[in-house]
């Protein structure tokens, strides 16, 4: 049985759309023996709907498998398990080769899932009807050199279109439209741009996901906690130089976001016994 230990808050699904209700009624009647609060349910449901890619990090036993099968079987989706092995090196474990002595493309279980989503999208687009989602769980992803196997196809997937309205200028040709946050994330830019830099992918990303977020009757304060403590804090880590930049933040979180502050809270624990801080 599969428990959550890390959300802080009330269930806040009592408000959404009544699509994402529903989404949720099946999911606890499909699994009832899976202990997990609608607001995990939700975070997932919206940063897998805004990004495309999840990275569930917690210790062995805890439902991270569990929740990304629950969560695709309760879509409808088609799901592809993928066990990480090891003994992976280079992107041809992940995505297979073109052998240059028989001049055949070798595929592997994941490349061929993939071949199957492209052409599900290209039937579905020319039909006329909806898309079947593909989800594929690479399970176990810290067992290999991750940079070394997934480089490639991480790659593609952040080759994107961005399109936005001027609010803060962070290279040229990328804008971002942050309000009504925009005080905020600056303000969090501003802490950990000496220490910790993030750039304009993550705040296309922030943006995308509070979007996403009120769209389904959630709160921006709520959506931008989950994001500060998914997006931020995972970058933020090194010796007693980062201490200044971590209680600035804390500062900043500890009344309004508690999902940040708890975790900021645990970070600034380490640096103190360890004089180093990470956020894994």
């Amino acid at each position: 049985m599969a428990t959550t230990s890390d959300d802080v808050r009330a269930s806040s699904v009592s408000t959404i759309d009544s699509a994402f209700v529903e989404l949720v009624r099946r999911f606890h009647a499909n699994y009832p023996t899976f202990r997990i609060g609608d607001d995990l349910i939700r975070r997932y449901h919206l940063a897998s709907s805004t990004r495309g890619f999840v990275i569930l990090c917690g210790p062995s036993g805890t439902g991270k498998t569990w929740l990304a099968q629950a969560y695709a079987e309760t879509v409808g989706a088609r799901i592809k398990l993928v066990a990480v092995d090891p003994s992976w090196s280079s992107n041809e474990d992940l995505l297979g080769y073109l052998s240059p002595l028989d001049g055949f493309y070798h595929h592997t279980p994941f490349s061929e899932f993939v071949a199957d989503a492209a052409r599900e999208w290209n039937s579905a687009n020319g039909a006329g009807r909806t898309v079947r989602e593909f989800h594929v769980i690479l399970d176990e992803m810290n067992l290999a050199r991750v940079e070394h196997y997934f480089s490639r196809f991480l790659s593609a997937m952040e080759i994107r279109t961005r399109e936005g309205v001027a609010r803060l200028d962070l290279a040229p040709g990328h804008t971002v439209e942050l309000t009504p946050y925009a005080d905020v994330v600056l303000r969090v830019w501003d802490i950990f741009h000496d220490v910790s830099p993030f750039g304009f992918r993550v705040l296309d990303e922030i943006d995308a996901y509070v979007t996403a977020a009120e769209e389904v009757g959630t709160d921006w304060h709520t959506a931008l906690d989950e994001q500060l403590m998914q997006k931020v804090l995972p970058r933020v880590r090194g010796d007693a130089s980062a201490g200044e930049a971590i209680d600035a933040f804390l500062e900043l979180v500890s009344e309004d976001y508690p999902l940040s502050a708890a975790k900021t809270r645990a970070m600034r624990r380490d640096l103190d016994e360890h004089g180093f801080v990470a956020y894994f």
